[in-house]
């Protein structure tokens, strides 16, 4: 039963990233495809990835983290890819 609320648990954080991520990479490429100036896409585009930092950040701090396995995969796998898609 325990090791059922752990899949269950790592699997909501999983779903809430991948969501989080599909977003992420809808709204870079909208801003890519844009009619701005190379330079305000960049901005815009670092301001996105800002604002989905500041949204792990709290996500991290108001999570309880079911074992160190989720914790784990968090750190190591899920943050690391919203975070590699702007180089932050």
């Amino acid at each position: 039963m325990r090791k059922r609320q752990k899949l269950k648990s790592l699997y909501i954080m999983k779903n809430y990233f991948s969501k989080l991520s599909v977003k992420l990479e809808k709204e870079m490429t909208k801003i890519s495809n844009s009619n701005q100036s190379e330079i305000q896409k960049c901005e815009t585009q670092k301001l996105l990835i800002f604002e989905h930092y500041q949204e792990l950040r709290k996500f991290s701090s108001s999570y309880q983290f079911k074992s160190e396995q989720e914790e784990i995969e968090y750190f190591k796998h899920l943050k690391p890819q919203i975070l590699s898609v702007g180089g932050l």
